[in-house]
């Protein structure tokens, strides 16, 4: 794919969005009609076919999926706990939106917390 201008970009991340709002089956024709350029529809067309493909990627905990396939019972983040056979909680540092941070201590080297 060749490299477009920043104006382009501009377009090409434009008329995305505005494909998007399509529903599927209609989306080759609005993007006919509303990206006549070669170069900048090009661009939206790999876009969308990276959207597709990405599907629901990441949209559940990655340790939830696991132990989905695997049978397994969930990990448990608490003090004390031991994880991947190594590495003890020691406590919880802080929560968000986008995750929990802990402290933990590698068992396999002495005297050392990474956090």
């Amino acid at each position: 794919m060749t490299e477009i201008t920043p104006d382009k970009w501009q377009r090409a991340k434009a008329v995305f969005d505005a494909v998007l709002q399509e529903a599927p089956a209609d989306r080759a024709s609005f993007l006919a009609m509303a990206c006549p350029e070669n170069d900048v529809r090009a661009h939206v067309e790999e876009l969308l076919r990276n959207h597709e493909n990405a599907g629901s990627f990441l949209s559940k905990p990655v340790l939830e999926q696991r132990n989905r396939e695997s049978g397994e019972a969930p990990l448990r983040f608490v003090e004390n706990a031991i994880i991947a056979s190594r590495f003890k909680i020691v406590r919880l540092l802080g929560k968000g939106g986008m995750g929990e941070v802990f402290e933990a201590e590698d068992l396999n080297i002495s005297d050392v917390r990474w956090r």
